[in-house]
């Protein structure tokens, strides 16, 4: 088609600019909207204060989730590096540690738009334009940029389960390296670290393995 074979350096420029376009969305909504307004924003704020306060896994309890409230029922991965930003920012007032907990945030969706990037070129073989829409569908969706703009764990778990689906599909479809191989229980051991529900990509990991060529 003559709208997919437009010229590589404007293809990077469509990129980049999309790229640009989102973040600045997510920038944008990560200031306007009020600190612990978003939901469960002041639950995962307080797993992560606990974790930079006390340096150690907080005690859980059914009911009301113990020492680091409800949250602290999900892996501490995401919430060991925000504690890490938090302990940063210590001589900050409270309201712009709560904004550099929200930047790290987005800082994942960055890493999630270029894993979004190379799925979709990967799954329309090499045609940027179908990829290019598929990537800003897909970033631009309402739910997507919310992820990324305020203080919660999901945003990481979209990012792995991303990395799990992009390299599932390299797998099945032959493209992986051999120094690919061993990224798939990679990313799927790093996802289960931030959040359980990343395991529903398990089947695609079996998939992937049965539809590889030369296995079966």
């Amino acid at each position: 088609m003559a709208t997919t074979t437009v010229t590589p350096p404007r293809a990077s420029l469509l990129w980049g600019g999309l790229f640009l376009f989102v973040m600045a969305w997510g920038l944008l909504f990560s200031i306007i909207q009020p600190l612990n307004r978003p939901p469960d924003e002041g639950a995962h704020a307080q797993y992560i204060r606990f974790l930079a306060e006390q340096r150690r896994l907080p005690r859980w309890e059914p009911w009301g989730g113990g020492e680091a409230g409800y949250e602290a029922q999900h892996p501490p991965l995401y919430y060991a590096l925000g504690a890490a930003v938090y302990g940063a920012t210590k001589g900050l007032p409270e309201p712009w540690r709560w904004h550099a907990l929200r930047w790290f945030t987005l800082l994942l969706g960055s890493l999630l738009f270029w894993v979004a990037r190379g799925f979709f070129l990967d799954y329309f073989r090499g045609q940027w334009l179908p990829a290019w829409i598929a990537t800003a569908g897909f970033m631009l969706t309402p739910l997507t940029l919310l992820y990324l703009c305020y203080i919660n764990v999901d945003g990481m778990s979209l990012l792995w389960c991303s990395v799990i689906l992009w390299l599932s599909v390299r797998r099945a479809r032959g493209m992986a390296a051999s120094w690919e191989q061993g990224l798939l229980p990679l990313a799927l051991g790093l996802g289960l670290l931030t959040k359980l529900t990343v395991l529903g990509t398990l089947p695609t990991v079996v998939l992937a393995h049965l539809g590889e060529p030369g296995v079966g």
